[in-house]
């Protein structure tokens, strides 16, 4: 990581290309950006950044948007950038929700209808990384409906069938990555490719509040929240049904 104070930017451009650093801070008084007075945690640079729903921007704040803009078009640059205030630069290091703005491109997504275009090493390494469980190893030998990930596998969602319906087997995004809002663009690809679907989370997933503010309706039933979106009144029951009995997909010396 590495910081930069306004009027000292210069330089960065040659440092972001020699050091390729993942994640660049830039420091100012005003902090992050806001929206009615609300901090916003996540700013898309491309393909335009909007900013006319934004409260008033400060001079800096203008000029380290521009600035990530044009360092986020350097090839090869994965970088992710931050507008924060220097008394909580130890927030922004240490922790994944930080307290400023994060600006970042949109994630780089495929959307296929099976594993043969996917790395299935990588595949498995990028979820057993984020649930820190091992899936069972016939997992990736049914068949799915849809799959959506990032290219360099760093979340995605994978999508199976219970008869007619469209059931949500796996979403996630690795630790590393959580809180650069990948997440917020998988799931948006997900909803445009699978417009209706269901989908189980543990009743103490700390997720669970994220889940709420997406879905249509959820209902407990046993150790399971189930969720859906886009179903049919006459479909939810089945749903709520086929997803009590869903297998496990991870080694049962995991725990369940």
């Amino acid at each position: 990581e590495m910081t930069e104070r306004r009027g000292q930017s210069h330089d960065l451009k040659t440092l972001v290309l020699e050091l390729k650093p993942a994640k660049v801070i830039f420091l100012q008084p005003s902090g992050g950006l806001r929206k009615n007075g609300a901090r916003v945690p996540v700013l898309k640079l491309e393909p335009t950044v909007k900013t006319a729903d934004l409260d008033a921007l400060s001079a800096g704040q203008r000029t380290f948007i521009d600035k990530a803009q044009e360092l986020a078009k350097l090839p090869g640059n994965q970088a992710t950038y931050v507008i924060a205030s220097p008394l909580n630069l130890l927030s922004e290091l240490f922790t994944t929700k930080g307290s400023g703005t994060l600006m970042r491109r949109a994630a780089t997504l495929s959307t296929v209808k099976d594993y043969d275009a996917l790395d299935l090493n990588q595949l498995r390494a990028s979820i057993e990384s984020a649930f820190e469980k091992t899936l069972s190893e016939d997992y990736f030998e049914f068949p799915i409906h849809k799959a959506c990930v990032e290219h360099s596998y760093r979340g995605g969602a994978i999508v199976t069938s219970f008869g007619t319906l469209q059931y949500l087997s796996k979403f996630w995004v690795i630790q590393l990555a959580q809180g650069e809002g990948i997440a917020g663009d998988i799931w948006d690809e997900l909803c445009v490719n699978v417009p209706a679907f269901f989908w189980r989370s543990r009743r103490d997933n700390p997720f669970n509040d994220w889940y709420m503010r997406s879905c249509d309706g959820m209902q407990k039933t046993g150790e399971w929240r189930v969720f859906w979106r886009g179903l049919e009144a006459s479909q939810v029951p089945i749903a709520i049904d086929a997803a009590a009995r869903a297998p496990y997909d991870f080694d049962y010396k995991d725990g369940r």
